[in-house]
């Protein structure tokens, strides 16, 4: 089973942002744990305080990995809702045609005034034609 479906409670043997000479040094305490664990090598101070130290520079590394990731997320995230009277930018739904040499994915967004909100979707007015319709939020973005 790969690593990405285990939860992260069940894992054992691997640790995200855990270095290799740690595990080493896990492991090395696990097995001594297992055969007697009140001997000298598995109760050694040293030895727990250096997994301390490893498991909190593990956790800070995830941290900034997932503060990363959030922030990259965060630039591509919309915001929530919008409200009556904002003016947004809608897509606008042109067909591709090749003999026109048209593509939809560089037809212009239009200007529209926000009417009337209805859960996920919203009443619009252009700005350029005053032609009203209702589109999803996620045909929406802010202008």
């Amino acid at each position: 089973m790969p690593r990405l479906y285990i939860p992260r409670s069940c894992r054992i043997s691997y640790i995200p942002g855990l270095p290799s000479e740690t595990s080493d040094l896990m492991s090395e305490y696990y097995r001594a744990f297992e055969e007697d664990p009140f001997s000298d090598a598995s109760t050694e101070l040293e030895r727990i305080k250096e997994l301390k130290l490893a498991r909190q520079k593990a956790m800070d590394r995830s941290k900034k990995c997932h503060e990363s990731s959030k922030k990259r997320y965060d630039l591509r995230k919309k915001p929530g809702r919008f409200s009556v009277g904002d003016v947004v930018y809608r897509r606008s739904f042109v067909l591709s045609d090749a003999n026109k040499k048209i593509q939809a994915k560089f037809c212009p967004w239009v200007k529209s005034k926000v009417l009337s909100v209805h859960g996920q979707t919203y009443e619009l007015e252009d700005l350029n034609t005053h032609r009203k319709a209702v589109f999803h939020r996620k045909d929406i973005k802010p202008g």
